[in-house]
């Protein structure tokens, strides 16, 4: 099974392209947002990023992909070190686009933000260092001769108008491309992905993967990593970031959530389905993962069978397996 690919698919991410920038010679701009997830990308020329506070510069070329994936304050000029005026950006508005048409060599990049899932986010996510750079030569290796980035830029510029839900869809897939990229060429720095290059913790993320609704303990999966239930606790979590039982929590409650937006609206079912014989506790673990109840979900849903969920009148308490 491949892990980052299973992931991806249930990580039901949002996205919204903000800005595009096209420039030349001596420029400067400010980007302000409320600390969500952020991602930069250079289709043209070079620049530097950096972060509010931070002395560290980041130097980007064409193809270069940069991830804040906690967000926050930062500033996209030319190479040439000077201190510019800078315009003000707010990510957290519609697209702008700015700049002109610069004549060559010039500098275009475009950015924008992403939502990753509920309030809880997944290790894939949360354990990506403060700044992660991917370079276009990283994307190539990976068989991406163009990311979506370059995309979204051609149907900025093109002169018909386009639904922004089609640019937002584009950058949702360059996010997909970043973190494949990061897969295949990550260092310690990353993680998750070092979790996944350990063999013994990859076997057991794998088993949860394979069957979220197994009776799993922390005894069971120690035997599936081949590894004492100390060790194991003790390694799952320094390279995860959390203790194995609350992945298992996480990961059910994302594996879950697909199936109510998929128009699965027995409720006792698909708590069955993920390894919870209560309902009320399904729900209350669902709440806490997400940040809203499974009747949310159906509220939003375009089905025919979103008006409401069957439960059972039975209300149990017990639970498959440890909530955390």
């Amino acid at each position: 099974m491949d892990i980052v690919d299973d992931i991806l698919r249930h990580l039901h991410i949002r996205s919204r392209v903000t800005y595009r920038l096209e420039e030349a010679g001596y420029w400067g701009h400010r980007l302000v947002d409320d600390g969500q997830f952020q991602l930069h990308c250079v289709l043209a020329g070079r620049c530097q990023y950096q972060r509010k506070g931070a002395k560290e510069r980041f130097e980007l070329s064409a193809g270069d992909v940069l991830l804040l994936p906690r967000g926050g304050p930062a500033s996209v000029q030319d190479i040439s070190g000077r201190q510019p005026r800078r315009t003000e950006h707010d990510l957290r508005g519609g697209l702008t686009c700015d700049g002109h048409q610069a004549q060559a060599p010039r500098v275009i990049v475009l950015g924008g933000m992403l939502e990753l899932g509920g309030q809880t986010r997944h290790p894939l996510i949360s354990g990506l260092p403060d700044v992660t750079l991917v370079r276009n030569t990283e994307l190539l290796q990976t068989g991406t001769r163009k990311h979506a980035g370059f995309m979204i830029d051609t149907i900025l510029t093109d002169a018909h108008e386009t639904s922004p839900s089609i640019l937002d869809r584009l950058f949702e897939i360059l996010l997909i491309q970043v973190i494949g990229a990061l897969h295949a060429s990550a260092g310690p720095a990353y993680r998750f992905m070092a979790a996944l290059q350990d063999r013994g913790i990859n076997r057991a993320i794998t088993a949860i993967h394979e069957n979220p609704g197994h009776n799993w303990s922390v005894e069971r999966l120690a035997e599936v990593a081949s590894l004492s239930r100390s060790t194991f606790s003790k390694q799952f979590t320094e390279l995860t970031g959390i203790p194995a039982m609350h992945y298992l929590t996480l990961w059910r409650m994302h594996k879950a959530l697909s199936r109510l937006k998929a128009g699965h609206r027995d409720l006792d079912s698909v708590a069955h389905e993920v390894g919870y014989l209560s309902a009320a506790a399904f729900q209350k673990a669902f709440k806490r993962i997400h940040g809203f109840t499974p009747s949310q979900v159906a509220a939003t849903c375009k089905t025919p069978a979103a008006e409401t969920f069957r439960t059972s009148s039975v209300d149990p308490t017990v639970v498959a397996t440890p909530a955390d």
